[in-house]
């Protein structure tokens, strides 16, 4: 049938390729200092791809992190590595992320990897 080939083309061509991108987020709040893994699911064919652009737009209240190690600023000492953390960001002082490529990010035992 041609019409369903021309279907299937037209939506290959509008297809959401979704994917997970990996940050290294450090949060300021009161006397801590949070770093840890973010994985974001996101429309890869968005045109806001930079770190800054996707914690501007963080879709939800919460933030889960992985691989994480909370320093206490003053110090500067690792206080806890804790497998996970969540933290609200409505009450973050600062945050600022880079991108992790998959060398970098947890890997295949991380479940937020795949």
């Amino acid at each position: 049938m041609e019409g369903s080939d021309n279907y299937d083309d037209l939506r290959e061509a509008f297809r959401s390729d979704s994917g997970k991108l990996h940050f290294q987020a450090t949060i300021y709040i009161n006397s801590l200092k949070i770093v840890g893994e973010v994985a974001l699911t996101m429309d890869t064919r968005s045109t806001s791809r930079r770190a800054s652009d996707f914690l501007r737009h963080f879709p939800s209240d919460y933030m889960t992190l992985s691989r994480v190690k909370i320093f206490d600023r003053d110090l500067n000492a690792v206080i806890d590595e804790p497998d996970y953390i969540i933290v609200n960001v409505k009450k973050l002082d600062a945050i600022y992320a880079r991108e992790l490529d998959k060398s970098q990010a947890g890997g295949p035992g991380d479940p937020s990897f795949d």
